[in-house]
């Protein structure tokens, strides 16, 4: 005798196991340890994780979209799913190591792997062009903000640095003291005399004015800006 789909159901209800009380995680878990480049190996992909973590044990969960590393059931790394055989890298993982070793800035697999956005690439050009070989010297400084504040403000202040044509590491560090802690008061937003920079007015027959003029501009704007931030 031929049953109803209806019929049929009903029958397999009965057989049912309970739903879970709470959400549920649609993700394998698997424990690993963090190898010395501070990166998981995982469905033959390579995911990197914080430099401190390197050589310790992790837990692994991946879901169909994501793989996130957790370390005493604390997430310290995620990344979106990546092909067999490829590297999924942060540049915030490894920038701790710019500080003993700047030279990794342009052999490191993190830091030469796409890794820059357009600003912070735009940044050390400007910085390079303005500054020659002290301009590649002073991007580890800008980086390494993250130390006292989350890789994503750091992303910002250079962003908005790059906005306002202001290609320097002081003027980072403003834009990043205005994101932490708000605008600055109406005394800092206040016009540069410009009567002790004459060389600004001066216009000679080629139309070539050195841009350093520009940037002892800046850096003194800078200082007079964070003394008036100072407790």
């Amino acid at each position: 005798m031929q049953r109803t789909y209806g019929e049929l159901l009903a029958e397999e209800r009965t057989t049912f196991r309970e739903l879970p009380r709470g959400p549920f995680m649609a993700a394998s878990s698997r424990s690993q340890k963090v190898d010395r480049q501070s990166t998981i190996k995982f469905a033959n992909a390579r995911y990197s994780v914080p430099l401190q973590y390197a050589c310790l044990p992790v837990v692994v969960q991946s879901f169909v979209d994501r793989v996130e590393i957790l370390r005493r059931e604390q997430i310290i790394a995620s990344h979106a799913r990546i092909e067999p055989g490829k590297w999924a890298l942060k540049l915030e993982h490894d920038l701790p190591v710019l500080e003993r070793k700047p030279g990794l800035l342009d052999s490191g697999l993190p830091f030469t792997s796409g890794a820059w956005n357009d600003s912070q690439r735009l940044l050390r050009r400007e910085l390079e062009y303005r500054f020659g070989e002290e301009g590649t010297r002073r991007l580890p400084s800008i980086v390494l903000l993250v130390k006292q504040h989350p890789w994503s403000l750091v992303c910002e202040a250079t962003e908005r640095a790059v906005q306002h044509r202001t290609f320097h590491e002081q003027a980072v560090r403003l834009e990043l003291q205005q994101i932490v802690n708000g605008p600055l008061p109406c005394a800092v937003c206040q016009l540069v005399d410009t009567s002790a920079y004459p060389a600004l007015l001066f216009h000679d027959a080629t139309g070539v004015r050195d841009l350093s003029i520009y940037d002892a501009v800046l850096i003194e704007a800078a200082a007079e800006s964070q003394s008036c931030l100072a407790p």
